[in-house]
Formats: structure tokens, C-alpha cells, sequence
């Protein structure tokens, strides 16, 4: 875990094995402004996404800082925001970014993305996967992953919010307040604003620094784990005779990941265990999952597709 003592930047140790042609996904919130400041510092040329979903009228002060701040530090900005008015969903709201993010880096030829996740983004991602039930994939995020041909990196997961804060107080950087981070429809925001502090309160007052020890530790087990079965999971179709006789475990680690490779976010057991059960029984020839996709089991092969 970084602790941060001044004002010399502490982040750009963290981005030194980033590329450095990379874009950007910035929100104009302190994490994403301190991230864009240190890029720049770092000798990186970042592209600024920013992203307007259509839900504050804030939105637009939002992006004009954003914007503001990117010209002042001489990189590109591109703004998009969404074709239709959605429901206020995390898991729809990251899906329609996400859509925007590929577009611009198919434009671009760029698929390095960087995200300003946090410490405390880890541990409140950790509770909310135990909460939904994740199957094979419940460890918080990893440093670097990937959606579809986009690689995302995320530098700051060893560094807590109240430090990006203190370090952005000193800079005298400009940023916004999300407005929707109060809102108690989105289950993150309960997890922050209720069940952490009971935690806190009740057993331990480092029980953030607890939980998030527990992902590092898991994460670097899950990936050692991960990397026996990379091969049986990165082909389009999933050979039948590669699972059946496979331990439990390792059948569930080999689909979520499969299931990852494809675009498929916010895994859950039920999504895991509704394909296991068609490789099982075999009477059947096709399950439906969340997130409006499908597995077919032909020809002796499991192939997704999209409704």
C-alpha cells in the first residue's frame, strides 16, 4: 500500500510501465483528474474520453472542466454520451461507457485504456461481488485486464481516496463532485455510505485495509490458477471433451474466464452454473444468462452468442 507524504507526485511510479500512447476514461472527479495531471507529468500522451450518461444536469460543467483541464494540459479530448435515455444502472451505465471507450480506440488504433480505480473502488468492488455472487471471479479488479481487444490498466488501486484527495488539495487542482455517488439505488454507494461503516464501527476500523490485503492476496492466487487454464479458455468455442472430466473448480475458473474473454461482465455463480449443468446433463441444448446472452451446447462445443 502507497502512502503519500507531500506534494511530489507519488503516482508517477505507478504509470511508468504504462504505454505511452494511451486513452484516458475521465470523469472529472478528483481520482480521474489526478490521474490525467500525473499521465502528463509522467511524459505520457493520453487521449481524455470523457462520457456524459444523460442523468445530471451537472453533466455539462462536468465535461466543460474536463475539457478545460485537458487543453490547459495540451492533450486531446473527445466526449460522447449516450443515444437514448437509460435506466439508472451501474451495470448498464459501465456497458454503454464501455461502448464508447472500444469506438474511440477503434478510431484512434489505440487500445491501451486507463482507468483511475482506487483502494477504496477495490474494496467496495469485493463486497459487491460476495453480495451478487460472482462465481469463479469474486477478488476485486486486477491492475490490468481486458474488454474485448481494449487493454485497461489500473495504476491506482494501491492508493486510498483520501490521499488522492490530500495530493490533489495540494496541487490546487479543479474537479467536480458526482452527485449520483449519493444516490442509495446503486448498490456501491450503500456498500460506502452503510456497510462499511457498520464494519468500521462494529469490528474493526481498518477493516478496509483488511479486506483489501485479502484481494491482493487472492487476486495473485486467482492469476497463478488463471494461468493453468488460459489456453482451454481463449478459444471462441469451449471442446466439451476439455470439461467433462474436469474438477468442479477448475470447470468453474476455465467458463468464467472464457465467458470474460468474450465481453460477458458481472459473471455470476448462476451464469456459471447454469453452464456447467448443460455440460453435465446434456439434455439440454442451450441456457440463458444474464446480461442478455446465451450458451449453445453443438457439435459437441459451447459457443455464446447475444440476444
Amino acid at each position: 500500500m502507497k502512502e503519500i507524504k507531500s506534494a511530489v507526485n507519488p503516482f508517477k511510479e505507478a504509470l511508468k510501465f504504462l504505454p505511452a500512447d494511451i486513452l484516458c476514461g475521465i470523469s472529472g472527479g478528483v481520482d480521474s483528474i489526478v490521474l490525467l495531471h500525473s499521465l502528463v507529468e509522467s511524459g505520457k500522451r493520453p487521449v481524455v474520453l470523457h462520457f456524459k450518461h444523460g442523468w445530471r444536469k451537472e453533466e455539462e460543467y462536468d465535461a466543460k472542466l474536463v475539457e478545460e483541464t485537458a487543453k490547459e494540459l495540451g492533450v486531446e479530448f473527445i466526449t460522447g454520451k449516450s443515444k437514448k435515455s437509460l435506466p439508472q444502472s451501474e451495470a448498464i451505465a459501465r456497458e454503454d461507457r464501455f461502448r464508447f471507450f472500444k469506438t474511440v480506440a477503434e478510431q484512434k488504433n489505440c487500445f491501451n485504456l486507463v482507468l483511475a480505480h482506487h483502494a477504496d473502488d477495490q474494496v467496495e468492488t469485493f463486497l459487491m461481488q460476495l453480495i451478487r455472487g460472482t462465481g469463479s471471479r469474486g477478488w476485486g479488479m486486477d491492475k490490468q485486464t481486458s474488454f474485448g481487444k481494449l487493454i485497461i490498466y489500473r495504476p491506482f488501486l494501491e492508493f486510498w481516496k483520501s490521499d488522492i484527495i490530500s495530493f490533489a488539495q495540494k496541487r490546487n487542482y479543479r474537479w467536480v463532485e458526482d452527485q449520483t455517488n449519493d444516490n442509495a439505488l446503486f448498490l456501491r454507494n450503500r456498500i460506502r455510505k452503510e456497510l462499511i461503516p457498520f464494519l468500521e464501527n462494529r469490528f474493526s476500523r481498518s477493516i478496509k485495509k483488511s479486506l483489501w490485503k485479502f484481494c491482493e492476496v487472492l487476486r495473485e492466487e486467482k492469476k497463478w490458477m488463471t494461468s493453468l487454464v488460459q489456453d482451454l479458455s481463449s478459444s471462441h468455442t469451449l471442446r466439451l471433451a476439455d470439461l467433462e472430466s474436469a474438477p468442479i473448480g477448475k470447470k468453474r475458473l476455465i467458463l468464467a474466464l472464457w465467458l470474460k474473454k468474450r465481453g460477458i461482465s458481472d459473471i455470476s455463480f448462476d451464469d456459471i452454473e447454469s453452464i456447467r449443468k448443460l455440460i453435465e446433463e446434456q439434455g439440454k441444448k442451450k441456457c440463458n444468462l444474464s446480461r442478455k446472452a446465451a450458451v449453445i451446447l453443438t457439435k459437441g462445443e459451447l459457443l455464446l452468442t447475444t440476444q
